[in-house]
């Protein structure tokens, strides 16, 4: 939990963003691929690898939540790994005040 307030301090946290893909907008979110630099940039990890287990970690104890399709399937157990070190991979804090606009559907719900 000491490394989930590190990762949302407003100073030198991950940034949340506003992030559009397939016609909808995310926002307060972030990329796979921004957790895993930021890991590396604050020394919590040695390398990626590392990062892709300890995201996957933060990802199964509810800290990190996956957004759009992408990082729910991967979070679904249809990828590798649970959490996708990729720009395109779209993950959010679950108390950020997430939200996304333009399309969407009943199955947007928060994974427990």
């Amino acid at each position: 939990s000491a490394l989930y307030l590190s990762m949302k301090d407003p100073e030198k946290g991950i940034k949340e963003l506003k992030l559009e893909k397939d016609k909808r907008v995310f926002n307060h979110c972030f990329t796979g691929t921004c957790v895993i630099d930021w890991l590396v940039s604050s020394n919590s990890i040695r390398n990626r690898k590392e990062g892709l287990l300890l995201a996957s970690s933060l990802l199964s104890e509810g800290y990190l939540q996956p957004a759009g399709d992408t990082s729910k399937a991967a979070a679904e157990g249809l990828s590798d790994t649970p959490f996708l070190d990729l720009s395109d991979a779209y993950y959010y804090f679950p108390d950020s005040g997430f939200f996304c606009e333009g399309y969407s559907s009943d199955d947007d719900v928060v994974l427990k």
